[in-house]
């Protein structure tokens, strides 16, 4: 009897700047990774669902970003992401790439709790305008992936594999972000826009990256909420953990 029927595949290579310096190592955890995964998938029968990013895309059209839409990402995180991506699909008929954006928690390191500490110490902070996503709760991400695994177990044959987008609804800069999480954790800090050009790093991140979500909600149903909504959650239990 086959022990696993679902496999989420969390684990990935994230640090951007770093990724153009440890190529090797960003190559090994976000392509060689998932592909030996898709292939144990197959040789085991189990469906393999892997996270990906909106990195995937280069960030020139702004519009909604459909799972068809024509790649290119602008960095070496995202070139591995997306050789991942089609590695998975090539070694496993049966996979779910699920893109995903602006992640976020109230534990780890992510952009909230780094904020949140930098903000603490009551200095101005500058965050970029000119950057544009939608901020995802990772709590919320992982609901929707249960409910696609519940949804996937009585009736697999109603829901095609393949590549899906998944993020919370609205659209908002970095500085968007910044400004809300400040505003929705009560805290007395000055937060100023800047342009990307003014943050000098390794890596160039992708303009836009508005992820589309009409296929996941066409096909699994999924009430997404709104990002602003998500995050007042998120403060709220992070308030409440303290």
């Amino acid at each position: 009897v086959n022990p696993i029927n679902y496999l989420v595949n969390c684990a990935a290579y994230t640090y951007v700047d770093e990724a153009e310096r440890e190529q090797a190592r960003a190559f090994a955890v976000n392509v060689l990774g998932p592909s030996y995964l898709a292939s144990l998938a197959e040789d085991m029968g189990f469906t393999l669902l892997h996270i990906s990013t909106d990195y995937v895309f280069g960030g020139v059209l702004a519009q909604p970003l459909a799972e068809t839409m024509p790649t290119g990402p602008v960095n070496y995180y995202g070139q591995t992401k997306l050789e991942g991506e089609q590695r998975v699909l090539a070694q496993s008929q049966s996979a779910y790439i699920i893109r995903t954006s602006w992640l976020y928690s109230a534990v780890g390191t992510n952009f909230l709790t780094k904020l949140l500490a930098r903000a603490s110490q009551g200095r101005a902070i500058r965050i970029v305008y000119d950057q544009i996503g939608s901020p995802t709760y990772v709590s919320d991400l992982a609901k929707a992936i249960w409910e696609m695994i519940c949804k996937l177990s009585q009736a697999p044959s109603q829901y095609p594999p393949g590549i899906y987008h998944y993020a919370n609804e609205g659209v908002a800069s970095r500085y968007d972000f910044a400004w809300a999480i400040i505003k929705y954790a009560g805290i007395a800090c000055q937060i100023t826009p800047g342009l990307s050009r003014d943050f000098p790093g390794l890596a160039q991140r992708p303009a836009y990256s508005v992820l589309s979500k009409e296929k996941v909600q066409h096909t699994f149903g999924l009430s997404i909420l709104h990002w602003q909504e998500s995050l007042a959650h998120c403060i709220h239990d992070l308030n409440a953990s303290r």
